[in-house]
């Protein structure tokens, strides 16, 4: 029986976030029965190369991914909100490369903010998962405690359906009826 597979780990190439080098992980991946791996280096893909090489050599698939911050302009200019772990597609998922070379794409964007954060604002995030040449979705971003789903959900700052959340007595035109749960 498999076991577990890792979607979040950073490698030693992160600076206080990783410790472990990509060959120990994929060993220990393998060793727990893990038939995959992923590592998700924070705002790069500092440790890819020796993670797939690291992968190969312990005959387990390797995936790729990043750790990037989530920015949004606040009342002193752009702030981190949250953070994001964002996974590269394989080949099947389009043509080859294509979920790497969007990885790629993304971060490089991420990097290219001039008086800004590292980091991408959530449009430039949704606009990065999909394939320029196919139009399919080569990426997938999972929304961890660090997103901001994941903050408004721990701070119980989420929206159900139930009420209005528009003022006056009319429903919301082009919105479901949604009412917010008050903080514990």
């Amino acid at each position: 029986m498999r076991n577990f597979i890792h979607l979040h780990a950073a490698t030693a190439f992160s600076a206080h976030y990783g410790v472990s080098w990509p060959e120990d992980l994929a060993q220990a991946a393998a060793a727990d029965g893990a038939d995959a791996l992923a590592i998700t280096d924070r705002d790069g893909l500092y440790g890819a190369i020796k993670h797939v090489k690291a992968c190969m050599a312990a005959g387990i698939d390797p995936i790729l991914g990043v750790d990037l911050a989530v920015v949004e302009e606040g009342e002193r200019g752009p702030v981190v909100t949250g953070r994001v772990v964002v996974l590269a597609h394989g080949g099947a998922a389009g043509h080859p490369g294509a979920g790497y070379g969007a990885l790629c794409r993304l971060i490089s964007l991420a990097h290219n903010q001039p008086k800004r954060p590292v980091g991408l604002t959530l449009a430039q995030l949704a606009q990065g998962v999909v394939d320029p040449a196919s139009g399919h979705p080569v990426l997938t971003v999972l929304l961890g405690p660090h997103s901001p789903v994941g903050r408004a959900m721990e701070s119980r700052r989420y929206l159900l359906p139930g009420a209005n959340s528009c003022s006056g007595a009319k429903p919301c035109p082009q919105a479901p009826s949604w009412r917010k749960l008050p903080a514990t």
